[in-house]
């Protein structure tokens, strides 16, 4: 009995401190990040801006938290507000958010019953960071095509947020339209996201946020909650601003306790299992939102899949870190799965029409992202949109 009890010690020992270890890896991960984030050059900028009108984005994903008892889910930030986003080589990027809150001219919501439109729905890529409006996706596409285009993007989507546009946005602008109508749905490696309840809560308490009285409007309420949530917990002015750096959340006790019970380590891992299987037991929130917008259009729209590939060497996927390994690649593709596969095989089972765009963006190619980040180059972005829009034109 006692070498079974000390047997059984060991094997746990063997497990946990190996987990413990990677545990506190993650830890001194994220300490980085928030002290990167707080630089005083970044800071001082912002808050500079802020005296010249300009506020941060307030991504969907920040604000969706608050807006539980709201029944609506956050699509874009602040309305008609001169908004600040990232600088990644090319110079701070600013723009004035249209009347839902997303980067857009606003006099594209006007007449759109009256031209052929295509609505662009993602993340940041599709918002068009970190470039100026004229090297965007979105307006690339609108001069290539000559066809209005919306870009419905923002900065840190998911799946669910496509949902959500899809639900509030699309669905009733498809109905209510009568004129030639493209959705252009837009993935990301980091969009292969886990199952979150709380957003299909959200999603399931949420209703159109489109009005129709007199044009194409966010509805009063919409527009309220939005800006309640976001005043509310966020900071809308220089003093918020300085005493939100000044007052970081701290990390201490309860870090530490999530340190010593394993906690990350264990949601890294369940995330890794998930990532690699879920497709084999049930269909994952990229292709629920693939085959929702099948469903949507039917024969009121034409839907579109594109994917747009992560840089091998600036944000490289686990595939990637696989690879330096040395191991054989059929090693990595079973380590990691194939996402860009999974969403391709989804679409022509939804028969909707797959856009690779690695066949125009070498991942291994720097020149294809931007100087100081991960995003697109201009010339990356100008790459795409030639893709869209030929599929477009075709």
């Amino acid at each position: 009995m006692k070498k079974i009890i000390i047997k059984n010690f060991l094997i746990i020992i063997s497990i946990y401190f190996p987990l413990l270890f990677y545990s506190f890896h993650l830890y001194f991960i994220e300490n980085k990040v928030i002290k990167e984030s707080l630089d005083p050059k970044y800071i001082a900028e912002i808050t500079s801006q802020f005296n010249l009108g300009y506020f941060p984005q307030y991504n969907p994903r920040m604000v969706k938290q608050f807006a539980k008892d709201t029944g609506i889910y956050p699509i874009g930030t602040l309305p008609f507000t001169k908004t600040i986003l990232c600088d990644e080589g090319y110079g701070r990027v600013k723009y004035k958010s249209d009347r839902f809150g997303l980067r857009n001219p606003d006099k594209k919501w006007k007449n759109l019953d009256k031209k052929s439109n295509i609505f662009l729905i993602g993340d940041s890529f599709t918002d068009g960071a970190c470039v100026d409006q004229n090297s965007t996706i979105h307006n690339l596409v609108n001069q290539i095509t000559d066809i209005n285009t919306i870009n419905l993007g923002t900065s840190n989507n998911s799946p669910y947020e496509y949902m959500a546009i899809i639900n509030q946005m699309i669905d009733p602008l498809i109905k209510e339209l009568n004129t030639k109508k493209w959705v252009v749905l837009i993935f990301y490696p980091n969009d292969n996201v886990l199952y979150d309840n709380s957003s299909k809560k959200l999603l399931k308490q949420s209703s159109s946020i489109i009005s129709t009285s007199s044009g194409i409007y966010p509805t009063n309420k919409y527009v309220q909650e939005l800006t309640n949530s976001i005043k509310a917990n966020f900071p809308t002015n220089k003093k918020e601003l300085i005493n939100k750096v000044n007052s970081p959340k701290k990390r201490g006790g309860m870090d530490f306790i999530n340190i010593f019970t394993i906690s990350r380590a264990i949601l890294r891992i369940k995330k890794f299992v998930y990532m690699r299987f879920a497709h084999y037991l049930s269909i994952t929130p990229s292709q629920e939102v693939i085959i929702k917008l099948s469903d949507i259009c039917q024969k009121n729209c034409t839907p579109l899949v594109v994917y747009i590939p992560n840089s091998a060497n600036k944000d490289p996927s686990l595939f990637d870190e696989c690879l330096k390994v040395k191991i054989p690649k059929w090693s990595c593709y079973f380590i990691s799965g194939d996402y860009k596969e999974t969403i391709r095989k989804t679409s022509k089972k939804a028969n909707i029409e797959f856009i690779d765009g690695s066949q125009v963006i070498d991942r291994y190619n720097d020149q294809f992202y931007a100087p100081k980040g991960a995003h697109l180059s201009k010339e990356g972005y100008d790459k795409v949109a030639d893709l869209i829009s030929n599929e477009i034109n075709k």
